[in-house]
């Protein structure tokens, strides 16, 4: 499905697990690949024509330092973000003749502590957002992202 008037596009849904490579499985890595890098490549070429058409717009995804350096027990994060990285370089120069942009950001290791329970200010902010509307429920961590990029998806295509 194409969406027509999208003028930027930030795929920022990401999930991580450390696991030893050694203990994972297929499905593991599925697992977040479909978040971390098929969920941008539907987004991105959902909107890809319609920028086109119209000779303008801008597509960031984000990636991760962790491409240039791997950490163990990572594999499956940054194999994901590798694959964006890699998918968002050639898209960009299929499409900058357009008029549109494509590009990644790779931040460096977050110091925020998602994980490990601990509150900060980013997931206060999101509470605030989604307790201020009783008739939404407060998504997980992991998936708090995904499903407010998700909203702008066609029925069929949201996770």
């Amino acid at each position: 499905m194409m969406c027509r008037w999208v003028d930027f596009l930030a795929n920022v849904a990401g999930i991580d697990e450390p696991v030893a490579a050694i203990d994972a499985d297929a499905a593991f890595y599925r697992r977040i690949l479909e978040v971390n890098f098929f969920s941008a490549v539907v987004g991105t070429l959902s909107v890809l024509p319609g920028m086109a058409r119209r000779r303008f717009g801008s597509v960031l995804n984000c990636s991760s330092d962790s491409v240039r350096t791997p950490i163990a027990h990572e594999s499956a994060y940054v194999a994901s973000k590798g694959a964006l990285s890699a998918f968002t370089e050639s898209i960009a120069l299929e499409v900058r003749s357009f008029g549109v942009n494509v590009t990644s950001s790779t931040p460096a290791l977050s110091t925020l502590r998602w994980r490990s329970g601990h509150s900060n200010e980013a997931w206060r902010a999101l509470r605030r957002r989604f307790s201020a509307r009783p008739s939404k429920s407060l998504p997980s961590r992991s998936t708090a992202w995904a499903n407010v990029a998700s909203r702008s998806m066609p029925p069929k295509l949201r996770p």
